[in-house]
């Protein structure tokens, strides 16, 4: 779908962004037996992110986008690999089938911030990641 507009006298072309998608995902675990039998530690785990995106392009089933993140980890045994929060930022490439079905390669950039020792690691990563569910009864 385009729109048309004038920029300075002159006719342009612009093309409409496709959509915004948005994902979460996120688990709390206790892990039984912990580390130490019956009587503890208990160390509770929590990780996840969140993630918003544009769609700037669309062929077909397959996406461009670029997005923002933040991913997070936590522990009640407070160690330092586990407790961090990192902003960061994206590109991919996505393709999403009809039946949910999702693959994405893509390049994102970040910003490791760890709570208990203030250390901040930048990262770059290349990636690819999917999704797909089924059900063995369908």
């Amino acid at each position: 779908m385009s729109l048309i507009t004038t920029l300075f006298g002159y006719a342009t072309v612009a093309k409409a962004i496709e959509g915004y998608p948005g994902s979460t995902w996120g688990e709390i675990r206790q892990d039984i037996p912990n580390q130490k039998g019956k009587d503890g530690p208990y160390n509770v785990v929590g990780q996840g992110y969140i993630e918003q995106g544009i769609d700037w392009e669309r062929w077909g089933e397959v996406f461009f986008n670029s997005y923002l993140t933040v991913r997070y980890k936590y522990d009640t045994m407070r160690y330092d690999w586990n407790n961090s929060v990192s902003p960061g930022a994206g590109l991919d490439l996505a393709y999403f089938d009809k039946s949910g079905n999702t693959l994405r390669l893509g390049l994102e950039h970040s910003f490791e911030n760890f709570f208990n020792n203030g250390r901040v690691e930048e990262k770059t990563m290349v990636y690819v990641r999917w999704y797909k569910s089924w059900n063995l009864k369908q």
